[in-house]
């Protein structure tokens, strides 16, 4: 492990994760926060795929002050305070990225959306149940990808059907995403899926109903379906522009979470 009191003062490092520094990684990326979740989620479903995924730390005198996930091309940065943005920065840079997302502003603007935070649970369970089957479970993966495609506009783009089976599949199996879905009539008509799940946070990243279904309050109860099972858990979204007001009238509020 590298002696950090023998750097100079105000020096700092990054370096892989590896078994000196994983437990203090865990304790960092578990953090209640959604950036600090995607990423503790990333490490729980893909540590073992050095291929898709890297891991990383910085660490001060002080100890941690940054985690850092590499998935593909995309990086998502969790920082303290105290982390060294100059370092952070010049690391993505010589690492190669295809975008930056985070809690600390770099010089990559993070296009990502709003994200919203719940903060009223009475106001998410206020209304009555939809009388719909919506269930928690295993989901049907070809008909979630046709919903998906349904609800696509400029502000919603679906990645292509391998890659949706391929991520969504694996994180399934690993435990690390929730699915809940509405049927009726053999179909599914609304659906709520997290992106990042973590011990402390869930992200949910996905919500689709068919046009022909919406304001019948299917995604909302999709969504308390989702909460219910994550009890104890801060819910944050992650939601386009347009959808801020639907989601403030169920419980949700905007947080500013960047350093």
């Amino acid at each position: 492990m590298i002696l950090l009191k023998f750097l100079p003062k105000g020096y700092a490092v990054i370096r892989p994760v590896d078994n000196d520094n994983l437990k203090a990684f865990r304790i960092l990326s578990n953090m209640p926060d959604p950036w600090a979740c995607r990423i503790a989620c990333l490490y729980e479903s893909y540590s073992g795929y050095e291929g898709l995924a890297q891991f990383a730390v910085q660490e001060a005198e002080s100890g941690l002050s940054a985690v850092l996930s590499k998935y593909g091309a995309d990086f998502t940065v969790f920082a303290l305070p105290s982390a060294d943005r100059t370092e952070i920065e010049n690391y993505i840079k010589m690492s190669g990225y295809g975008s930056v997302h985070g809690n600390i502003t770099l010089f990559y603007e993070d296009t990502e959306g709003t994200v919203m935070k719940l903060t009223d649970r009475i106001k998410l369970f206020s209304d009555k149940p939809t009388e719909t089957d919506i269930t928690l479970s295993y989901p049907d993966i070809k008909e979630i990808y046709r919903l998906m495609k349904e609800c696509e506009d400029e502000s919603f783009i679906v990645p292509r059907y391998e890659d949706i089976v391929v991520e969504l599949s694996h994180r399934l199996r690993h435990g690390t995403a929730l699915c809940c879905r509405a049927d009726t009539d053999g179909k599914t008509v609304s659906f709520a899926m997290t992106a990042a799940l973590s011990e402390t946070a869930a992200v949910i990243g996905s919500v689709c109903t068919a046009p022909s279904y919406r304001r019948k309050g299917l995604a909302k109860g999709c969504i308390c379906e989702i909460v219910r099972r994550l009890d104890g858990r801060e819910i944050f979204i992650i939601c386009a522009k347009k959808n801020i007001g639907y989601y403030q009238g169920i419980g949700f509020d905007k947080v500013s979470l960047t350093l």
